[in-house]
């Protein structure tokens, strides 16, 4: 195991390496660092302040967990710094940072009945913060804007439990419910800007709630996909630059392909490629409105 730990460590650093060597303005090294999710600060040049409110369902998994549970309803709040900024001609640039809190139970769900005595009924609470990012397109008073999201988030999860829950079920529950969880969220969607301050959202959010942390892995992990994301991104940048019409769409697909086939591996080993234990997956989908001021 250390062998193939310190494999890993080596590999990073010479990513690291081959990485920053493309970056050789400050432009690149400020997106390279965003991407990286080592650049978070509350605010930044010409950017509005911005609250938001989004509400969804949302479904738990577990792969280990034989019971179904409830679909919950969603009410999620953001607060943050937003800028939509030119690009280039009939491009803009979204860059946005924020803190988050919501809240996710059974009976905020209004439009799916579920009456199943034998689900579990999980209530959760968290918050964290974030950054979203995209390229989308200026069409004079609207502005379309396609965008990846990533997220730190705490949950604290609490469950109403079945009679019958078999042990096993019990005690993977009692992994996620005596302490405030780490997870981490990434999020696909669109956001559409009305007038200049009034912003309509429909996204697609997939989320990993640890039982546990282990450090070392869980950096190593982290690391490795944001690696990835910054090579990616900024291939995926460039095309922006060489094809306006296209790029923006491009961006989307290769930013959120990246960070999906990430959660697909950490689906089942929760600090891939090292062996570990199997997390909670968070799925929904969620609409929403944000006025920027």
């Amino acid at each position: 195991m250390k062998k193939y730990f310190f494999t890993i460590v080596m590999f990073l650093s010479l990513m690291m390496n081959s990485v920053f060597a493309q970056y050789d303005d400050s432009e690149g090294a400020e997106d390279l660092v965003s991407f990286l999710g080592l650049g978070w600060s509350w605010g930044f040049d010409d950017a509005r302040p911005f609250i938001e409110g989004n509400y969804g369902l949302g479904l738990l998994t577990h792969e280990n967990i034989q019971r179904d549970f409830y679909i919950n309803g969603i009410i999620e709040g953001k607060i943050g710094y937003s800028l939509i900024d030119s690009f280039s001609s009939g491009i803009v640039k979204l860059d946005e940072k924020y803190v988050t809190g919501a809240y996710m139970e059974k009976d905020l769900n209004y439009f799916v009945t579920e009456d199943e005595p034998h689900y579990i009924n999980e209530k959760i609470t968290r918050f964290g913060f974030g950054v979203r990012h995209g390229y989308g397109y200026n069409l004079g008073i609207i502005k379309i804007v396609p965008f990846a999201q990533h997220s730190f988030q705490w949950y604290k999860m609490q469950s109403v439990r079945p009679d019958d829950l078999s042990e096993s079920d019990t005690a993977l529950l009692d992994r996620f419910e005596d302490a405030y969880r780490f997870g981490f969220t990434n999020e696909a969607g669109l956001k559409v800007r009305l007038f200049g301050s009034i912003d309509a959202i429909a996204s697609y959010e997939y989320s990993v709630i640890y039982p546990r942390v282990i450090f070392p892995q869980w950096f190593g992990s982290y690391t490795l996909v944001y690696i990835g994301m910054g090579v990616v991104g900024k291939f995926a940048k460039d095309i922006v630059k060489g094809s306006p019409i296209l790029g923006p769409i491009l961006y989307f697909a290769l930013t959120n392909g990246l960070t999906y086939g990430y959660y697909l591996a950490l689906s089942n080993n929760m600090h891939w490629p090292f062996e570990s234990e199997v997390p909670m997956l968070n799925n929904m989908g969620k609409i929403g409105v944000s006025i920027s001021f």
